[in-house]
């Protein structure tokens, strides 16, 4: 329930309604405490005085021998103005309209009750006093029409019903203009000694005009006053002003029905000098009537974040009912003051807060005490994330801003602006508490939900890795699998030849693999070829590209190796797995291999020529005893293995060495 009163007391005002204004354009004019007042000439300034030592002695005279003339025309004045306010002001709210009128009606007769008073002829006054009966009862009919635009029954108003309210007014007014005829509203008529007044004496329709004139205010009052409890604080502030203004009319009438007024005089026109007083002061300082204020009033009043306004003593001026989740202990404080029976619990728990302290209100939340405290003399504003352990538990954000009563704008000098910053601080806080739980729980969930969807990315690449290294390599043996090296060694041709490097392949093949398969078993076998290839890996480069050609045949690529070093390698490797033992359960197996070399640029074709001619030097080996190299033949001569003096007994006579 945030009452207008406890912001507009932090609003920063600089310069108000009845200041003077300054002029600051002519430097010459500045001092140093900023700009001084306009001047104006001693002529102008003598005229101004003058008129105004004028205006109050006629002012003076007219009250003093023309009191009641002065105060209808003051009414007339104060009316006027107020209906032309509203009228202005119509697009703001819909009761605008017909307080319009109200206050229009109100003038008018304020009017001829100010020619009536100042009438000499008994007839003019009669006539004038007439009119300002009927416009009495047409008052009555708008008041009630106005309290239900301002309590929301407009569509209550049907055309019907508006008939109906107008219809006793009507005929009051009927009853009033036939008075010559009956004699029920004024018997008869007295003049008053030593004045020109008229003393006018009541029937019994003018008890019944009475009666209907407070019917009908009581009836608006309680409406207004009714609807009032069940709406916002500024909501109830504008209808107490509605209600308030009922008040002088309603003595001054009832004054009048029992004849305590001075003979001849009618207080009831009169009386609506207050009722303009009261309304003037509204429209022009606290916006009667002004949705806006009453829109962000009920914004506040139902948003769900919890709003609190401490004073610079850390005690709570004001909040709205949402800051009630965080507040106990003082419903039975309120409710031992009776206020319970009237109000909403929400509402009696904001009452019994209001004058306590920030403490003692948010006893239940230490971790929130700490924080209002603290912030309380900053002179910034600030913003903090604070977990309450609950249960349960609660992330909520607080926004601390300062409130100052007054402000100067960065134009003014330092000097100014030090002299307001001294004289108008930081006079409070404005705490505005949101509960972030969910979003917090939303980023919480997103940032697990990412880290799950980065290990699945992970463990998908990871698979995508190990699925790419199946593709190209063998299961067995873990080297590269044919289709591999065909495509690899296509790249590793193209390159030899763009770059003119020299590029050998050696082409192996285990002798007698289908003995060993079938003396040691498969698995024997298996073992065989795991061993194989993990002396191949230890004797190739990380450059070179050794895989699993088919069976027991293996083949490796040697970017940038001649022939000769090629054939050099093979023979490495020929007698490293000749000296290997392969261990396969209580059995010692030994094997030997077979193998061709040929290289490029010895021969220029493409690649499948070189494989097929390494393969013929291949089987050459083989059927000239096996565990040798051969290396390729260019010529149609078969194959043969080259002079090395390393293996003797593995050169045959008829052998040609290329």
């Amino acid at each position: 329930m945030l009452r207008v009163r406890a912001f507009a007391r932090f609003r920063p005002v600089l310069s108000g309604s009845g200041r003077r204004s300054k002029r600051c354009g002519n430097p010459a004019t500045r001092g140093a405490g900023g700009c001084l007042a306009d001047e104006e000439s001693p002529l102008l300034k003598t005229a101004r005085q003058s008129g105004s030592i004028v205006l109050q002695t006629i002012l003076i005279l007219l009250l003093r021998d023309h009191p009641y003339f002065a105060i209808s025309c003051l009414t007339a004045i104060l009316s006027g103005c107020v209906a032309f306010t509203a009228w202005i002001r119509r697009a703001s709210a819909p009761a605008t309209r017909p307080f319009t009128g109200l206050m229009v009606a109100i003038t008018a007769q304020a009017i001829s009750a100010a020619i009536s008073a100042a009438a000499t002829l008994s007839t003019s006054i009669i006539a004038w006093t007439t009119l300002t009966t009927v416009l009495s009862s047409a008052i009555t009919a708008l008041f009630f029409t106005f309290s239900l635009h301002f309590t929301g029954r407009r569509r209550w108003l049907t055309r019907w019903r508006r008939a109906g309210i107008w219809a006793l007014p009507v005929f009051n007014i009927a009853l009033v203009l036939t008075n010559s005829w009956h004699r029920l509203v004024w018997i008869s008529f007295t003049p008053v000694e030593n004045s020109h007044l008229l003393t006018f004496h009541h029937g019994m329709g003018y008890l019944w005009l009475a009666a209907w004139f407070y019917v009908y205010v009581l009836t608006g009052g309680l409406l207004v006053a009714r609807t009032a409890l069940s709406q916002n604080a500024l909501y109830r502030q504008q209808a107490k002003v509605v209600v308030i203004s009922t008040i002088p009319p309603l003595i001054c009438g009832t004054l009048h029905v029992l004849e305590c007024v001075p003979p001849g005089v009618t207080l009831l026109p009169m009386s609506f000098l207050g009722t303009g007083l009261i309304y003037f002061r509204t429209l022009f300082r606290f916006r009667l009537f002004d949705l806006r204020p009453v829109a962000r009033d009920t914004l506040i009043e139902t948003m769900p974040d919890s709003v609190l306004v401490l004073d610079d003593r850390g005690r709570v001026i004001d909040m709205n009912p949402a800051a009630c989740q965080f507040v106990s202990g003082h419903s039975a404080h309120a409710a031992a003051n009776g206020l319970s029976d009237q109000l909403s619990s929400s509402s009696v728990e904001v009452l019994a807060c209001l004058g306590q302290p920030v403490a003692a209100v948010l006893s239940q939340w230490p971790a929130l005490v700490g924080h209002c405290q603290y912030n309380l003399h900053l002179p910034h504003n600030n913003e903090v994330l604070v977990t309450l352990a609950g249960p349960p538990r609660k992330h909520l954000n607080l926004r601390f801003n300062t409130l100052k009563e007054a402000s100067v704008s960065a134009a003014h000098s330092a000097a100014q602006r030090a002299t307001y910053s001294a004289a108008y601080g930081a006079t409070g806080k404005l705490v505005i508490i949101r509960d972030v739980t969910a979003e917090h729980q939303n980023r919480v969930e997103l940032a697990q939900t990412n880290l799950m969807l980065t290990q699945r990315l992970a463990k998908i690449e990871s698979l995508q890795a190990q699925l790419t290294e199946q593709a190209i390599r063998d299961g067995l043996t873990g080297l590269f699998n044919r289709r591999y090296f065909e495509e690899a060694l296509l790249a590793e041709f193209a390159k030899a030849r763009r770059a003119k490097t020299p590029l050998a392949v050696i082409l192996v093949d285990i002798d007698h693999f289908k003995r060993v398969n079938d003396t040691y078993g498969h698995q024997a076998g298996d073992r065989a070829l795991q061993v194989f290839a993990k002396l191949m890996q230890d004797h190739v480069r990380t450059s070179d590209i050794a895989c699993r050609y088919g069976g027991e045949e293996f083949i490796v690529a040697l970017p940038g190796m001649t022939l000769e070093e090629g054939y050099q390698r093979a023979e490495k490797l020929r007698i490293a797995f000749k000296e290997t033992t392969i261990q396969y359960e209580n059995e010692t197996i030994r094997a030997t291999i077979s193998g061709g070399v040929g290289a490029f640029p010895e021969y220029e074709g493409s690649q499948d020529g070189l494989i097929s001619l390494v393969d013929k030097a291949l089987y050459g080996a083989k059927r000239n005893g096996r565990d040798r190299i051969f290396k390729i033949q260019l010529s149609n001569t078969p194959p043969s293995p080259p002079e090395d003096t390393s293996c003797p007994q593995s050169r045959l006579p008829d052998a040609v060495s290329t």
